[in-house]
């Protein structure tokens, strides 16, 4: 109670103005604290929601139609690199590595059967190039 009576005679000598920041303040606060509180539980479904890609098995016509569409997208990621290089946005050597990179990638693809290969896997941790370690 008298802590009450206090603050009231507090707020008689505060002008208006920083009373309603200080209010403002301890909104913002309390929303942080919320928001910190919270911030765990969306990862705890993250976690448990893994897909097991190795019971599916694709079809030859399935994999054919997933490489048209791959060879399609490669083809435009391919057109946009060498706009880069044109405009000058990429240097010819950077834009070639990377084009290198895109056409590994689509051969590794091609190798795994049109799988996507995540990190929840087994062996998730082995490096997809042959000349560097893990």
């Amino acid at each position: 109670m008298i802590r009450r009576i206090m603050w009231n005679f507090f707020l008689i000598l505060l002008p208006k103005e920083e009373y309603f920041m200080k209010k403002v303040k301890h909104i913002l606060i309390m929303a942080v604290l919320v928001l910190l509180g919270t911030g765990g539980l969306t990862t705890v479904n993250a976690e448990t929601e893994i897909v097991n890609t190795d019971e599916v098995k694709l079809t030859q016509q399935q994999k054919e139609e997933l490489s048209v569409i791959h060879k399609n997208i490669l083809t435009e990621k391919k057109r946009l690199i060498s706009k880069y290089i044109e405009f000058g946005v990429l240097t010819e050597e950077k834009g070639q590595r990377i084009i290198n990179r895109m056409d590994e990638h689509y051969s590794m693809l091609e190798k795994e059967g049109f799988m996507p290969r995540h990190m929840s896997e087994k062996n998730n941790w082995k490096h997809h190039h042959p000349d560097q370690q893990n």
